[in-house]
């Protein structure tokens, strides 16, 4: 119905004349022009999914037995993965002059590029760019503004944020150094208590300014803890959302043999899984297990009970062995309280 019911009005010279109804395109400004754009880009997904459903596409994978990725959306840009073929590449050119002609919509080849791993000969790269018809680069260094990686100088790498707002996008993807913390809140601290370059006295201490308001304080936030709480809210995703491709992707690659809570940050693995395993503690604080069958709780490590203060029984194991959660509860569903007194 919205895709139908657009009609576009015009003032010449101050008169407005008649309604246009078009019969393709998206209405620039709409509230509802970004859900029109995801009808476009469902289909786009589509075709390539059928491409690699056919077997004319085969996706990439980040481990041996992980999900292949062939394509990835994010808002108006697509990421397509698939192998250094000139079939391959015969294959994307038809999928983008398939959905060209299908939405009316083009590819701009000038803002596109491709990139090739490190063991794709040279040649190889610009005979397979001559056939999709776009540049190649190297490596791309950024993308929505974050660093694609992150060597070992981070104070040097998150600098740039300094000169930005308030860096809540790169807060939720990656562990800001304590360092740059600082400075930020330094920077706001010297706004605060005075706008010019003179020197400043700050004559309440950050600490302070950071207490709550209901507590006295001016309710400004601590960085570092802001930090990871927004780390926290992508590993409650993984958590929650374990058919999710993310979290299929990094259990494959970094905890295969048990939960998200007990993987180890492996030396060589990704900042970006360093950055979300460091929020477990603000997970860990407030996760309780729901006891369901009882399979996979462990009753003396794990928190299951309801005491707010551990969630954990206070005596060590006496009667029951670590994995006999299930004994707990009948088959009925019931506690077993004979048990458990």
């Amino acid at each position: 119905m919205c895709i139908s019911t657009v009609s576009y009005s015009f003032l010449l010279d101050g008169q407005k004349f008649g309604y246009l109804h078009p019969q393709r395109g998206l209405h620039q400004g709409d509230p509802l022009s970004p859900y029109l754009f995801l009808s476009c880009a469902e289909a786009l997904s589509h075709l390539i999914s059928r491409a690699e459903a056919d077997g004319e596409l085969h996706g990439v994978s980040i481990s041996w037995y992980g999900p292949r990725v062939s394509h990835l959306l994010f808002a108006d840009d697509t990421l397509i993965f698939c192998q250094a073929t000139r079939d391959a590449m015969r294959c994307v050119n038809r999928i983008l002059k398939e959905f060209e002609e299908t939405s009316g919509l083009m590819v701009n080849l000038e803002k596109s590029s491709m990139a090739f791993s490190k063991n794709t000969p040279v040649d190889v790269w610009t005979d397979l760019a001559h056939v999709l018809g776009v540049r190649v680069v190297d490596k791309h260094d950024k993308y929505l503004a974050l660093p694609i990686l992150v060597g070992r100088s981070k104070r040097e790498v998150f600098q740039s944020i300094k000169d930005k707002a308030m860096p809540t996008y790169v807060m939720g993807c990656f562990l800001i150094p304590t360092t740059v913390c600082w400075e930020l809140e330094s920077m706001m601290a010297d706004f605060l208590w005075h706008s010019n370059d003179s020197r400043k006295v700050h004559w309440i201490a950050w600490d302070k300014m950071c207490v709550p308001k209901d507590e006295g304080g001016l309710g400004f936030r601590r960085l570092g803890a802001f930090n990871l709480t927004m780390l926290a809210k992508q590993l409650w995703l993984i958590i929650s959302n374990l058919n999710a491709l993310l979290s299929r992707m990094l259990k494959q690659k970094y905890f295969p043999h048990t939960d998200v809570l007990q993987a180890v940050a492996w030396p060589g693995c990704l900042f970006t899984w360093r950055s979300i395993l460091a929020a477990r503690s603000v997970i860990s604080a407030g996760l309780r297990w729901h006891i369901g069958s009882g399979g996979g709780v462990r009753i003396w490590k794990d928190k299951w009970l309801p005491r707010p203060w551990t969630f954990q029984p206070i005596f060590g194991p006496n009667v029951l062995e670590e994995d006999a959660t299930d004994r707990l509860v009948d088959v009925a569903g019931d506690w077993n309280e004979a048990l458990l007194h």
